[in-house]
């Protein structure tokens, strides 16, 4: 705004007759009395389920494109190392597990053990629903 609209806003707010252009000072009188007047806007019964019924499309829109991404991106990656490992002459050795057949103790254990950490992480942390609430599942 620059100086003149300025006075004329001014004048306006103190109900004094602004002094100036009449094509602005009636300009201002119908945007002011515009303003004025509270426009009522009524929306459909259905306005609520329309746009939940939008937000579930969309993410079910996001969802399919990220599942194609994520697709497409273990595709190139299998692909990468195919052609690393063909390219490279890897050759697979597996000698390893003869050492560690005597520790299937310990493998057992570590099985357990991890099973047991997710049962509890499911029982003890409470979860958040989409709303904000939380609530024990």
């Amino acid at each position: 705004m620059n100086r003149y609209e300025e006075d004329l806003q001014r004048n306006f707010d103190a109900g004094i007759e602004p002094v100036g252009d009449e094509v602005d000072i009636q300009a201002y009188r119908e945007v002011f009395s515009r303003l004025k007047k509270v426009h009522e806007v009524e929306l459909s019964r259905d306005f609520a389920d329309t746009i939940v019924a939008r937000v579930i499309e969309r993410k079910k829109k996001e969802a399919s494109r990220d599942i194609l991404w994520f697709g497409a991106g273990a595709f190139l990656l299998a692909a990468a190392c195919a052609i690393v490992v063909a390219m490279s002459g890897f050759k697979l050795q597996l000698g390893f597990l003869k050492n560690i057949s005597s520790y299937a103790g310990l493998f057992v254990f570590g099985g357990f053990f991890i099973i047991l950490l997710l049962f509890l992480e499911k029982r003890i942390i409470p979860r958040r629903d989409p709303f904000g609430d939380t609530k024990k599942i």
